[in-house]
């Protein structure tokens, strides 16, 4: 996942008065920060699946 364009792992979340918030942690410089989810983003990969049962 990423936070302003910036990779992070999520370490933690909760809810407070209706918004969920992410205890997220920034793979650059180590820190941790509270952001609400509507800020993350996702990455997405290239790769596709095939369904090797047919």
């Amino acid at each position: 996942m990423l936070y302003k364009g910036k990779a992070i792992e999520i370490v933690g979340e909760k809810e407070v008065f209706g918004q969920r918030i992410a205890w997220i942690r920034l793979f650059e410089d180590d820190s941790f920060l509270q952001v609400p989810f509507e800020e993350l983003e996702s990455v997405s990969t290239n790769s596709e699946y095939e369904d090797f049962n047919s």
